[in-house]
């Protein structure tokens, strides 16, 4: 009887520890459970982004995504790293959050590679000057930091091996970067695409017409700063090339506003004694092309500094909406002057005038000089602009 008692005790210590057990067992996977698949945003704003660098360690991970908000702790997250062996699966780069995630969910997003990337775009038009500064504001990088970049030509020393930057040979475009990216990567990208145009686009052209691509790309980095009008860039690009083949100055306007670009002096007004500056970019004083492109053009201007309009046109003037009269001889052109230049704001200044005094009787008007006064070729910058 004595036997039997202690069986049953025995029985009841072992049952209650196997219980024990379990009860333990379950607990711990609550707990496992909650550190893998219990939601957490701890951040208060709409979205957070994480930058994870390339080369950084587990720890340093885990550590970032916690003081960031994106993980209550780490526990979870090294828990999956333990049952996965996926540290290798962390791929360095910029992640954003904007909802509460589980350790799990986060884990899959660095597995998957779901990167954010920013999308900075490169207008038409721009110089390296402006580039650098969109990147500064952008928050991608230092404006010194990436102008350094864009002042070494060696990234296009093979398709231009005179090139003094990469001034003309950053491809307008909309680009997906990443903060972990080099200024060095980025502008590589640009340049690579600007190549991959030229093989598309120019490289055909220029090759049967024996051309010289740093000559298009200066003269279509011209035509992009003299018009935005696409039937007009044929015609400016003939202008061009008919001034330099009679030797005739280009006397355009972003010529000087470049060169006093490269010294850091252009505070955004463009000054008659501007004109007289001693710059090899300065066309009103020296003739023929400037020594390297004046900005970043699109392939539109590039291809019609390939294919110039058949005219003989050598002036044209601005008609104040962004297109232009273009003539082929001096009385044209003062003709064109007087109407779009002189006329034209005259009028204005009266209709301006009247408004002003509510429909009482306006100012005297001056008369408009006779535009036959005018002895040569012109061209100021902003509304008044004529070539």
């Amino acid at each position: 009887m004595a036997a039997k008692t202690k069986k049953k005790s025995r029985f009841k210590i072992y049952a209650l520890a196997v219980l024990i057990l379990l009860a333990g067992l379950g607990s711990a996977g609550v707990y496992v459970y909650n550190l893998v698949y219990s939601p957490y945003k701890g951040y208060s704003e709409n979205t957070k982004i994480v930058i994870v660098q390339p080369g950084s360690s587990v720890n340093d991970i885990i550590h970032t995504l916690v003081s960031s908000g994106v993980l209550k702790s780490g526990r979870g997250f090294r828990v999956i790293l333990r049952l996965k062996g996926g540290e290798r699966a962390l791929l360095a780069g910029e992640y954003l959050f904007d909802r509460p995630m589980n350790a799990l969910e986060v884990y899959d997003k660095f597995r998957r590679g779901d990167v954010y990337y920013h999308r900075f775009t490169v207008p038409e038009g721009k110089d390296v000057f402006d580039i650098s500064t969109m990147a500064e504001d952008a928050g991608l990088f230092k404006k010194t930091d990436f102008l350094n970049i864009l002042n070494d030509p060696s990234q296009i020393k093979s398709l231009d091996p005179e090139a003094s930057s990469l001034e003309g040979y950053i491809f307008p475009d909309t680009y997906l970067v990443s903060r972990i990216m080099t200024p060095r990567e980025i502008i590589s990208i640009m340049t690579n695409n600007f190549e991959s145009k030229y093989n598309e686009y120019l490289a055909g052209p220029i090759r049967e017409r024996n051309l010289d691509l740093r000559k298009i790309v200066i003269i279509a980095s011209i035509i992009e700063k003299e018009t935005s009008l696409p039937e007009e860039r044929s015609l400016i690009s003939s202008v061009i090339y008919n001034r330099l083949k009679i030797g005739m100055g280009l006397q355009t306007d972003p010529t000087i506003i470049y060169a006093l670009k490269l010294e850091g002096i252009y505070d955004g007004n463009l000054k008659r004694e501007h004109k007289a500056k001693d710059s090899p970019y300065n066309t009103y004083k020296y003739r023929g092309l400037p020594p390297g492109p004046i900005c970043n053009p699109g392939i539109s201007s590039l291809i019609a500094a390939c294919s110039p309009a058949d005219t003989k046109f050598i002036y044209y003037v601005s008609k104040n909406d962004g297109s232009h009269v273009f003539t082929t001889n001096i009385n044209d052109h003062n003709q064109a002057v007087y109407i779009w230049q002189k006329k034209y704001w005259r009028d204005k200044w009266r209709e301006e005038k009247l408004n002003k005094t509510d429909g009482a009787k306006a100012a005297p008007i001056p008369p408009a000089k006779d535009a036959s006064a005018k002895t040569g070729p012109k061209l100021i910058q902003g509304k008044k602009k004529e070539i």
